[in-house]
């Protein structure tokens, strides 16, 4: 089998170690360039035509926490620790994975001759758990001695990232939810609508549902600085669905479609983070009402398999696979521009937090399920 069908995208060639260190000497002659290039507080690494790292800043070391030495020889991916970069024999850049992934396209932009800026979102994993980089990426195309190199600069943008979704979240969701509120009071004020029964449960769960989405936000920012404290408790499974499905039945995104409730056992308990696991599987019945179509169905249910609680929502629609490749990134999102966090959080807390993983199938005839597996 040859190189190129070991590779799911970029060329697998690697380079010999003879081969870096004769491109770092020519590199290192250009003395102008090098002290230009560690003015920068920013990490930069030059890219051969295998887009292996030939040299780095001064500033890189430290940023990354690793020897120059360490970074030589390296792909970027290999060098950040993105769990893709591991997929395929040749490392980064050859997985299925990487042919959605901004720093590899835009290294392969400028290795095609044009200068590129790219925001990537990259998944590492770091003292044994997964977390997400969003990062800005330059890439130049340069030639030194007839011989074509990448000067790849990156600079971490998570708090650019966060803010911007943390804005549109409160912007959009939050805002929202207060209006509808509002609507709802100043009708029953005008005397537009009555004070039922019925009507004092619908602001009722429009309240708690903004509520919970802002305390969301509160313990994901805690969770990522790793300070949230669990809060576990043993409860019924049944009745802690059929609340929740409850309350997500009465809110607008259920307009026009149905929540059904698929439970093994009415008995069945389980201790855990109530508040946390209720976000989890609320944002997962949230998505799924938000991809379904109108008069179609979202299925939430639980079933024990092997002492394992496995919690699964289901709707009819199949995501594409662009969609599927990505969906866990911090930032990503198919509802517009800042939008991304809902499948990143339920990720995040189930695996870092609540001992569990979270996993998902989506194909023709069977639509789209979401697991969470505690």
């Amino acid at each position: 089998m040859s190189k190129q069908n070991e590779t799911k995208f970029a060329s697998p060639e690697r380079s010999d170690g003879k081969e870096i260190l004769r491109a770092r000497e020519s590199i290192l002659r250009q003395k102008f360039f090098i002290e230009a290039l560690n003015t920068f507080p920013e990490l930069v690494m030059i890219l051969n035509a295998n887009r292996e790292v030939v040299y780095c800043n001064d500033s890189a070391p430290g940023l990354l926490g690793i020897s120059a030495k360490a970074i030589l020889r390296k792909r970027p991916g290999e060098v950040l620790g993105c769990i893709h970069s591991g997929d395929e024999p040749f490392g980064c850049g050859t997985a299925e994975s990487c042919r959605w992934c901004a720093s590899t396209k835009a290294i392969l932009i400028a290795q095609k001759g044009k200068r590129t800026c790219q925001d990537c979102t990259m998944t590492i994993k770091k003292g044994g758990q997964e977390q997400a980089l969003d990062l800005r990426v330059w890439t130049v195309p340069i030639e030194i001695k007839g011989r074509p190199y990448v000067v790849y600069t990156l600079r971490d943008i998570a708090d650019e990232k966060r803010r911007e979704v943390l804005e549109r979240t409160f912007f959009h969701d939050v805002l929202n939810d207060a209006t509808l509120l509002l609507l709802h009071v100043g009708n029953i004020i005008d005397g537009i609508e009555s004070f039922s029964p019925d009507m004092i449960k619908k602001v009722y769960n429009i309240a708690k549902i903004l509520s919970e989405n802002i305390q969301e936000q509160r313990n994901l920012l805690a969770a990522e600085r790793g300070e949230l404290a669990l809060c576990k408790e043993e409860f019924i499974i049944f009745d802690f669905l059929k609340d929740l499905t409850t309350l997500y039945a009465g809110s607008k995104l259920a307009t026009n479609r149905n929540i059904i409730l698929d439970v093994q056992s009415r008995e069945e308990k389980i201790n855990t983070d109530k508040f946390l696991l209720n976000r989890t599987i609320g944002n997962l019945i949230k998505n799924a009402l938000e991809a379904t179509k109108e008069y179609n169905i979202v299925t939430v249910g639980h079933r024990k398999e092997g002492g394992k609680h496995i919690f699964f929502v289901h709707n009819l629609e199949v995501m594409p696979e662009s969609v599927q490749r990505c969906l866990f990134q911090r930032s990503f999102t198919t509802k517009g521009k800042g939008r991304g966090i809902g499948t990143y959080s339920v990720k995040f807390i189930t695996e870092n937090y609540l001992n569990g993983r979270v996993y998902f199938l989506s194909c023709e005839g069977k639509g789209t399920t979401f697991f969470v597996e505690l």
